[in-house]
Parts: structure tokens; sequence; C-alpha cells
């Protein structure tokens, strides 16, 4: 049921969402996107977690570029998988992240502190209109995301985020999924696609 659930919350709605093309921008900028880190995608027994040697690697990293964004005064954006009860793909997300359940909530152990915060009930951020209007009215050109899943959410919004003209970058460590296996395929189809893949924050360039 495990396995099923990652294949299907990677392939649900298996096209990336259109919108029309960003910019230009008198001043444009890089926002942190901080993605689905809930307590049912990070715990050891939540409904649907990651593999557990990855969480801690990605918490670390989560929390170092929320502060290196801050230190620059980058707007920070978090995003949270919310589905109702009723949702018909509960069953094959093991009723993971359902409204008013505490797998639902976020991780205390991740940075919470943000700009703004979007709820969504697909892979694709950008399905949620009010996330990409965020961007614009910020003037964002250059996304940096951190989060769940690597070959579900994290890839889904990262095509959305290509399809409108925003640059992605993605540090391996900052994103997670089920398998090691998972992870790479995932990121280096993303890195193919145009994708930054940082190896670390070191050197990892904010700026446009």
């Amino acid at each position: 049921m495990l396995r099923l659930s990652i294949i299907l919350l990677a392939f649900t709605g298996c096209l990336a969402s259109e919108g029309a093309p960003i910019g230009p921008y008198e001043t444009p900028t890089t926002a942190l996107i901080v993605l689905d880190l809930q307590r049912d995608l990070l715990e050891a027994d939540g409904r649907l977690p990651v593999k557990q040697s990855q969480v801690e690697p990605l918490l670390e990293t989560a929390t170092a570029l929320h502060a290196a964004a801050r230190a620059q005064g980058l707007p920070i954006i978090r995003v949270e998988n919310l589905y109702t009860s009723a949702d018909v793909g509960n069953p094959f997300r093991n009723g993971a992240t359902v409204r008013g359940t505490p797998g639902a909530t976020w991780d205390p152990r991740a940075p919470i502190d943000a700009d703004a915060m979007f709820e969504k009930d697909a892979p694709d951020a950008f399905t949620n209109p009010a996330f990409d209007a965020a961007l614009r009215e910020r003037q964002v050109t250059h996304l940096v995301i951190t989060g769940v899943f690597a070959d579900g959410c994290v890839t889904w919004t990262t095509r959305g985020a290509l399809n409108r003209g925003y640059r992605v970058t993605l540090v391996r460590s900052g994103v997670a999924a089920g398998t090691d296996k998972a992870r790479t395929a995932a990121l280096d189809a993303l890195q193919a696609e145009g994708v930054t893949i940082a190896d670390g924050l070191d050197g990892m360039r904010w700026a446009q």
C-alpha cells in the first residue's frame, strides 16, 4: 500500500499546470518555497513518510535555507497539502494530510515562519492561483524549493514553475522521497529540464 501510495502521489495529475509567462519586472527577486513539511510525510509513524534517513538532512537544509533567505530579506512562502475527509484519493495516500488530523499539521522540527502560507490539494502548488499571484506580486522570478516528495509535489510544482518562466533551484539534501533511488531519479530528470541542482549550500546562488 505504501509503495502504491507514493506512486500515486507522484503521478496524480500527470501534467504540470500552465500559466501566463512571468515578468518582466523592475526588481526581480528570489523566493524560498517550503513545501509540505507535515507530520504525516516526515514522521516515522506518519501515514505516508519519506525515507527516514533523509529526514534529518532535509530539516537541517530547510532550516539553513530559511535562515539564509531571512538574512537576505527574501520572501519565504509555506505550502501545505490539505485534503478533505471525502477526497477520493485518500485511500491511495493512506489518509495522509487530511484536514483536521494530527498528521496534517506542520512538523514541529521544520521552520514555520513565513511571509505567506497557501494550501493545495494537488501535487502542483500552482493549482492554487493565489500561490502564483503572491509570487507575481513580489516580482519573483527564481524559486528555491525545499520539501517533499522529490518525485511528487516537488517535481510537479517545479514543472508548473518552469511552464511560467520561473527559474528553479533545488538542493539535493533539501528534498526527500520514499527511497534514495526515487530522489536521485527525480532530481536527475529535473536537472535535464533546466533546473539547477545544488550539491550543498556553499556557493549556492540566490541572486538573479
